[in-house]
């Protein structure tokens, strides 16, 4: 049997997935960077889905390309993504007016 690389913890009901073997409170630099790294990127898909929930809202749940409709169920499988009007190595950025969710 393989050893698993997450644990599952329980804080206030929800079950949070941590690196196996991590602590919740340590002072050594393996347990503060793994934290860092760990909120920053909860940060990070915290500002992307805002800005998805945002486009869904504004794109009335369709496709402005293919007139498909988009349900929260396709972006929460991952079927959407989210697609720059200008491509970021041509000056793009990540603005709602230059972004549109596509299937």
């Amino acid at each position: 049997m393989f050893a698993s690389l997450t644990d599952d913890w329980r804080f206030a009901g929800l079950t949070v997935k941590v690196k196996s073997g991590m602590r919740a409170h340590g002072g050594d630099k393996e347990t503060i960077e793994y934290w860092k790294k760990r909120e920053y990127t909860n940060a990070l898909s915290q500002i992307y889905s805002v800005k998805v929930e945002k486009l869904f809202r504004r794109q009335k749940g369709v496709c402005p390309y293919c007139g498909q409709s988009i349900t929260k169920t396709a972006i929460e499988k991952g079927l959407v993504h989210v697609h720059h009007l200008i491509p970021r190595t041509q000056g793009g950025s990540e603005e709602l007016n230059d972004l549109r969710l596509v299937p």
